[in-house]
């Protein structure tokens, strides 16, 4: 049994681990990075263009109304092309890190002996080739690339913010830091529901496990009744266990909503007394409503994500605890062929 201390430790461990499986990869990660960029700083363009489309309907200058609305329709197809590119090089690299995480898995038994390895049963180690690696994707590999794409969203919106006037983007920066900070305080029940999970897998692949393994002799003493109420029970645990996950990752989405939600509204009304004050134009106010909504949108749900992120670590940490003391100095990711 670990103590506290080690436990803390593993889990700042596994936070580490995740980002070396991202290193392992460069050429994939940098090409899926810098295709994200491209395209929140078309989608940010594209948000500044609602100002222009505004302006131009205001003066009734028909030819400038129309440029702008076809730079917008070929700007956003040009997005839709893109994030279609996005998604199968985004794939395609979690793919890679799921094979590396697998192979390293493989070299952890191997170095394991008789007497460590069963420790475990064998739906135990099933569970951490499939449960845990499902988890991996959903809540952290692909929470890493929206949170990304949302730091990208958001730095682009902001230097556009401050090009219509700077009061604008020195708001949004203070309420940023809000919407980014408040959240934090579910994390520790974040990691305590995704820790019980991911055990409770475990125990649920054990006992399906066993009771299956018992068919002969529950048939010949007609007791295979005994196979569904035993799965049965496992599955109201296992469903409890769900069901708390579930309800720390909505607390930290609702909060993520709400603070998007008064941040918008906020900044709208910020730039409609500067519009008033003919400080910006008329149209700003379309412009800035749409990169609030970029702005806030980005940070409400990098929030969420982030917090997914954290839930992986406990994950990462089981893995780390579970290492031999003596590791082969080839790392077994670098094996993994980066142009699959």
């Amino acid at each position: 049994m670990l103590t506290k201390a080690a436990h803390n430790e593993h889990i700042k461990k596994g936070w580490i681990i995740m980002g070396r499986y991202l290193r392992r990869f460069p050429g994939q990660l940098s090409g899926v990075l810098i295709l994200i960029a491209l395209v929140q700083g078309i989608t940010v363009w594209a948000s500044t263009l609602n100002a222009n489309l505004l302006d131009a309907l205001i003066q009734f200058n028909m030819r400038r109304f129309l440029m702008t609305a076809v730079f917008l329709m070929v700007g956003w197809i040009v997005i839709a092309l893109l994030t279609y590119i996005v998604v199968i090089s985004q794939t395609r690299l979690i793919q890679n890190i799921d094979i590396a995480i697998r192979q390293d898995l493989t070299i952890l038994i191997q170095h394991k002996d008789y007497e460590t390895f069963s420790e475990r049963t064998v739906g135990a180690y099933v569970s951490w080739f499939t449960n845990d690696i499902q988890m991996i994707n959903t809540q952290g590999l692909t929470s890493f690339f929206m949170v990304a794409e949302e730091i990208f969203g958001t730095s682009f919106a902001l230097v556009a913010l401050w090009q219509y006037h700077w009061t604008l983007a020195g708001t949004a920066l203070v309420l940023a830091g809000l919407i980014i900070s408040v959240p934090r305080v579910f994390n520790r029940v974040l990691n305590q529901t995704n820790t019980a999970l991911t055990e409770e897998n475990e125990h649920f692949v054990n006992k399906t496990e066993d009771v299956l393994s018992g068919f002969d002799f529950l048939f010949a003493f007609h007791a295979l009744s005994l196979i569904t109420q035993r799965i049965v029970q496992s599955s109201q645990v296992l469903k409890q266990r769900a069901l708390n996950q579930s309800k720390a990752q909505t607390a930290v989405q609702v909060t993520g909503f709400l603070g998007n939600v008064i941040a918008q509204v906020t900044l709208m009304g910020l730039s409609g007394l500067l519009a008033m004050r003919h400080l910006v134009t008329v149209g700003t106010l379309s412009a800035a409503g749409s990169l609030a909504g970029n702005v806030f949108n980005n940070l409400g749900n990098m929030s969420n994500y982030l917090g997914m992120m954290r839930g992986t670590r406990p994950i990462f940490a089981k893995y780390a605890a579970a290492q031999p003391a003596v590791r082969t100095k080839k790392d077994p990711v670098s094996e993994v062929p980066h142009n699959c």
